[in-house]
């Protein structure tokens, strides 16, 4: 899982409230935030969340069709430990031994 854009994470933060939003609700607690971003991009961010298995979104019909009901699906300190274990995963893939040795300088136990 890669780091969560601030945006994302700023859905995140809106979603870990606990409520059941609707793409526009998110959107609109956003930009009273003062976070800018277009309801498109909202709606692609949340996809992106889901499909990441941080969000659970269910369907509701409606005026004019469909729409989505999104929700937290994790909470904020595991999503933390997941970014956090993926990071760490990907440096020690990238530089190997390297970096498992400066992991261990940096925080093994001292004696």
């Amino acid at each position: 899982m890669r780091p969560l854009s601030p945006t994302e994470k700023e859905i995140m933060q809106v979603l870990w409230l606990g409520k059941e939003l609707k793409v526009r609700e998110i959107y609109e607690r956003l930009r009273k935030k003062h976070i800018h971003a277009a309801l498109t991009s909202i709606a692609v961010m949340l996809d992106r969340l889901y499909k990441n298995g941080l969000v659970e979104r269910r369907v509701e019909q409606c005026r004019g069709g469909l729409r989505y009901i999104y929700k937290s699906k994790v909470s904020k300190e595991k999503t933390e430990r997941l970014i956090l274990k993926s990071t760490v995963d990907n440096i020690i893939k990238r530089f190997g031994p390297a970096a498992a040795s400066y992991f261990n300088e940096r925080f093994g136990k001292k004696r």
